[in-house]
């Protein structure tokens, strides 16, 4: 061995590599991104099943939704129906009457007699609908324009009905209610059509 090797030999060599942190070694790396997996896909799961999963079908609520809404578009059409100059408005406002009146007395009807509710409540949503509907017309009529105002508005009203109907036919079963329920969507659909085509 020459004096160069062996002055090599005994050098310290190029710097040694330091140990990597345990906290960073490649082990340590898989565990905190595989935790990391896991608690998102945890997270995600808490988050989306509850989103994803259909509300079990609750027949009375959807009644009581149909009959809010046709007694309290009753209470309007018949309220205003006598004040429309239009003969063809006011004939079509009269069907509805009928037709909303027949709606609410087999609607209360089965929920007496079906699910035991003797008085259905209305939510404070929908009494407030009715009311803002009630100021827009009062306001329309006393400044001349009601014809268009109640059309409008009673077209509305009619596709609001039609969509708590649907509800109701999905959830209910029995026949003699979805035979009414179906008979009415389809007088209600056929009526929608005159109020939201009417124009003066």
């Amino acid at each position: 061995m020459n004096d160069l090797e062996y002055l090599n030999s005994i050098s310290p060599t190029s710097a040694q590599k330091k140990p990597a942190l345990p906290f960073f070694d490649k082990k340590m790396k898989i565990v905190l991104f595989s935790l990391l997996g896991a608690v998102i896909v945890a997270v995600a799961t808490a988050v989306l099943v509850p989103m994803l999963t259909p509300e079990p079908a609750n027949p009375s609520a959807d009644l009581s939704l149909v009959y809010a809404r046709a007694s309290s578009l009753e209470t309007v059409v018949s309220t205003y129906n006598s004040k429309i100059s239009s003969p063809s408005l006011r004939a079509a406002g009269t069907t509805l009457d009928t037709i909303l009146t027949d709606l609410s007395s087999r609607t209360s009807s089965t929920l007496a007699e079906t699910y035991k509710i003797k008085k259905p409540t209305i939510s404070a949503n929908e009494t407030s609908a009715f009311q803002k509907a009630t100021e827009k017309l009062e306001s329309a009529r006393l400044n001349g324009l009601l014809e268009r105002a109640y059309a409008s508005e009673i077209a509305y009203q009619i596709s609001r009905l039609s969509l708590a109907e649907e509800a109701a036919l999905e959830s209910v079963s029995d026949s003699p209610t979805r035979d009414y329920l179906s008979s009415s969507y389809t007088s209600l659909a056929q009526l929608y059509e005159t109020f939201s085509s009417y124009s003066e």
